[in-house]
């Protein structure tokens, strides 16, 4: 499957997560950059997000994705910021619409709020470290809609 362009630019190529649901095709690709998106099979409507970027003092790793109902594409990123808690990025991207939620560790933990996910239908799971899997309700930070 091709990958988005500014992947394909940064020569980033390495595969960390795959899903599919029907004919929709979706990766994590990683290297400094984290790109997440999905294609359709037939290689037609492509859509990404620069899911994560690891430079100076900042370590951020797309871990996780999944294909929702009608192509919605849901990814997971743990970020980690010199002197920071530490944050999940949970990205959704319906078409050309990008939403987000960033959960916070509290300021002592040493652990990411959430680590995977997984979509059914509307209803979003999440791996939380030390407890196992959890539902998650999804309230984004900025809605697009």
């Amino acid at each position: 499957m091709p990958r988005p362009s500014d992947a394909a630019r940064f020569s980033v190529s390495d595969v960390t997560a795959a899903d599919l649901r029907g004919t929709r095709a979706a990766a994590v690709l990683s290297d400094i950059y984290s790109y997440a998106y999905a294609i359709d099979v037939d290689r037609r409507g492509l859509v990404s997000v620069l899911a994560g970027a690891s430079e100076g003092d900042s370590d951020q790793h797309a871990l996780g994705l999944a294909l929702g109902t009608g192509g919605a594409l849901w990814s997971l990123t743990t970020a980690e910021h010199a002197g920071d808690p530490l944050q999940t990025v949970v990205n959704h991207l319906d078409g050309r619409c990008r939403d987000y939620e960033v959960l916070t560790a509290a300021p002592e933990a040493e652990v990411y709020p959430a680590i995977d996910l997984a979509v059914d239908g509307r209803a979003v799971y999440v791996v939380v470290p030390g407890t196992g899997i959890a539902t998650f309700e999804f309230m984004p930070a900025r809605s697009c809609r």
